[in-house]
């Protein structure tokens, strides 16, 4: 799927297995969508720059607190660069690097 958010374009790739973790306990895909563009529009407004690597996103859903991960990259294209994003679901194992931002 492809997201807009803060004036790039973000190929969003959903693993099945994040999918049917989505589903079970009730959230809702677009839910994911929605947390992972806050993030991207709120370090738009800190200015922070978004760098390759993995992020937990802390965020309340209908369904209670959920964390999305995402494995950010980038790739160049026939029309130049996109901002790849592949989506997780959980916190990241204790071994595993990422950025943890929280919203509840």
């Amino acid at each position: 799927m492809i997201l807009s958010a803060s004036g790039a374009q973000w190929l969003v790739r959903l693993t099945s297995h994040a999918h049917l973790r989505l589903v079970q306990p009730g959230v809702a895909v677009d839910e994911a969508q929605k947390i992972f563009t806050n993030f991207v529009e709120l370090y738009s407004r800190m200015g922070e720059l978004i760098v390759q690597g993995n992020y937990a996103l802390v965020a309340q859903t209908r369904r209670g607190v959920t964390t999305v991960q995402t494995e950010m990259d980038r790739v160049t294209d026939a029309d130049g660069g996109a901002n790849v994003v592949t989506v997780y679901l959980g916190r990241p194992s204790e071994d595993e690097e990422a950025t943890i931002v929280e919203w509840v």
